[in-house]
């Protein structure tokens, strides 16, 4: 497996030297309204506190115990710090590998935990990116941006199909990925017990908000660089183009999509908002820094007094 994550951060050094010797950002740059970045910023840290509550939430009802909600957090976040830096954004896989931190048995819940929050993820990414294509079919004139939509959605429903009953297929798809056998040990614990429908039903729908709060934060990113203004349908299309592009942080071909996220992002925002290549291309650097930099706050969970008690 070494070789390919070697593999995987030759491609991200190489996409992302390319990606940023093709645009002059010099004028993109120029002028950011920092003051904007700061909220930006505090919706990005909704989002996590989202996901974390989730966690806590899942952890609670499956393990009927009462799960902290610092542990949770914490975990979250040194889950989020080193998927930043692992091919296909694997290293989130410690939530399921440390659920002991939350006070838990990790065979019994971390996997199902794991599993059921990324299906949940991953559907609405799905949905979302449907809409996203067609609010690019006008823009580009092209039916193939919609085909793509409906290709990412029915990827995402088999991903919550293959959460909802044991598939053998995807235990051996989840092996050929960087740490795939913890990933797979983590699919399987999934099915250890059965899964309510309201409870995955509310799984979605945090998902939902989740979406929303980061579609937030690369409006005001994009309101910072003045490449967009706020407002309801500007969210509308952050919400929609930011499901689709994180979506591709996940493939394995890149150190969480490095270049892969920026260059397909820079082209859909430039066709979507009408705005210069290199001003959409800025406008991902930045999600990338802004996130990645809050990312390190995760750092915590692997000092000596990581967790609370």
């Amino acid at each position: 497996m070494r070789p390919l994550v070697a593999l995987n951060i030759v491609v991200a050094v190489a996409l992302a030297a390319f990606f940023v010797n093709s645009f002059d950002f010099s004028s993109a740059f120029k002028g950011v309204e920092w003051l904007w970045v700061l909220p930006a910023i505090a919706f990005y840290l909704l989002l996590n506190i989202i996901s974390a509550w989730r966690l806590r939430w899942l952890a609670g009802k499956f393990s009927g115990k009462c799960v902290s909600f610092s542990r949770a957090f914490w975990l979250h976040m040194g889950g989020m710090t080193l998927s930043d830096y692992t091919p296909g954004r694997a290293g989130y896989v410690l939530v399921a590998l440390k659920a002991q931190d939350l006070g838990l048995q990790q065979k019994r819940v971390g996997g199902r935990v794991l599993g059921i929050s990324l299906a949940s993820d991953f559907l609405v990414r799905g949905f979302f990116a449907v809409a996203a294509a067609l609010l690019l079919v006008s823009a580009l004139h092209s039916q193939a941006v919609l085909y793509a939509g409906a290709f990412l959605l029915l990827l995402s429903m088999a991903v919550l199909w293959a959460c909802w009953r044991r598939n053998q297929f995807a235990v051996k798809i989840l092996r050929l990925l960087p740490s795939g056998e913890r990933l797979a040990s983590a699919y399987e614990t999934v099915f250890e017990k059965g899964v309510a429908k309201r409870v995955l039903a509310k799984s979605v729908l945090l998902s939902v908000a989740g979406a929303f709060v980061r579609g937030a934060e690369w409006m005001l990113l994009a309101k910072a660089l003045g490449v967009s203004e706020i407002g309801f349908g500007a969210l509308g299309v952050f919400t929609a183009f930011n499901a689709v592009l994180t979506a591709l942080s996940f493939v394995p071909l890149s150190i969480a999509g490095i270049g892969l996220q920026e260059g397909a992002g820079a082209l859909l925002f430039a066709a979507a908002l009408g705005v210069a290549l290199p001003s959409a291309a800025a406008l991902m650097i930045l999600v990338r820094v802004v996130e990645s930099g809050t990312d390190l706050i995760g750092l915590r969970l692997f000092l000596p007094s990581r967790i609370p008690r």
